[in-house]
């Protein structure tokens, strides 16, 4: 007879308790678990050593990311819960994906709750998924709502850690609202450099216009971070005015902002990237070679698709 589901699975748990490192094919043991699977998987968690835990959660989130026929969210749910802070970090960093609901209301719970900085800022960053997907209209309003809320109360708490409101006020940029806007041209505002990348991010995810000006101003700025921010969000939203400036970032001296700005001008699009692609890639280092083919033949793709929310 052929090994069940549960099986494998009690035989891999036992493989780890006994210290044996699993193979990437035994590890696939643990996707798509039904009920009595997770609930067996839970039971057994926390007799594993905390580093087989964080572990099992690094290695199964690098497949996932490989293979997208497997679903390990039954074993981020698990890992939520785990007393150790970093087996909760990266349990929340492997459901970056997932639309599960009840992985959308732990989250919120983590952000408003969790003791450690970090796995706080990681639960705002996953959030952004969720953000993303209620507008798009594609998660449940009421649901959505609601983590639009929290992550708002969290953004304007001054007495919140810089780190979790940060990661708040990125999580926001994709849903249109005047509330957002408000929170986002703040961040962007604030001296804290880490509320200023924020808001670059933000914007990025908003597909909005409203934001060229500001990163065009921030396309000179000093700091090459903020350049590099700028950019990203600039490729995003894909429009036409900032060409020009993108195309003047090509002789930046940090060699992330030029491969940065050599994907906003593939991603914008269009005669004049593409002129600005072609001239540069006359004089351009060999480092590039592979970015700049790439840049060129996205922008030689429709303009339908590109930028902003589109993706979705």
């Amino acid at each position: 007879m052929a090994p069940t589901a549960s099986d494998t699975l009690g035989a891999l748990l036992r493989a780890v308790a006994a210290g044996d490192e699993p193979t990437w094919t035994q590890l696939t043991a643990l996707s798509a678990l039904g009920p009595e699977e997770a609930a067996e998987l839970a039971r057994a968690w926390p007799g594993l050593p905390a580093g087989t835990r964080e572990e099992l959660l690094v290695r199964t989130t690098e497949l996932a990311e490989d293979d997208v026929v497997l679903d390990f969210v039954e074993l981020g749910k698990v890992g939520l819960d785990d007393e150790d802070a970093s087996v909760r970090l990266r349990a929340v960093e492997s459901l970056w994906e997932t639309e599960d609901r009840a992985v959308a209301d732990r989250l919120v719970a983590i952000l408003r709750g969790d003791v450690e900085v970090a796995v706080r800022t990681a639960a705002a960053d996953c959030l952004n998924h969720f953000v993303m997907l209620r507008e798009c209209e594609k998660f449940d309003a009421a649901r959505g709502d609601a983590i639009v809320a929290a992550l708002e109360t969290c953004a304007r708490d001054v007495a919140e850690p810089v780190e979790v409101r940060a990661g708040a006020i990125a999580a926001l940029g994709p849903r249109n609202l005047r509330s957002v806007a408000e929170i986002v041209a703040e961040a962007y505002d604030d001296p804290d450099r880490r509320l200023h990348i924020a808001a670059l991010r933000a914007m990025g995810d908003s597909g909005d216009g409203r934001w060229v000006d500001n990163l065009v101003q921030d396309f000179a700025s000093a700091d090459p971070e903020f350049r590099y921010e700028a950019v990203l969000a600039a490729g995003s939203i894909g429009s036409e005015e900032t060409l020009g400036p993108l195309g003047e970032l090509l002789e930046d001296e940090d060699s992330e902002v030029i491969l940065s700005a050599i994907e906003a001008l593939g991603e914008t699009g269009g005669d004049e990237a593409l002129s600005a692609l072609l001239e540069f890639s006359k004089r351009s280092p060999g480092s590039f070679e592979e970015a700049v083919k790439s840049a060129l033949a996205a922008a030689s793709e429709p303009v339908a698709g590109r930028g902003g929310l589109a993706k979705w």
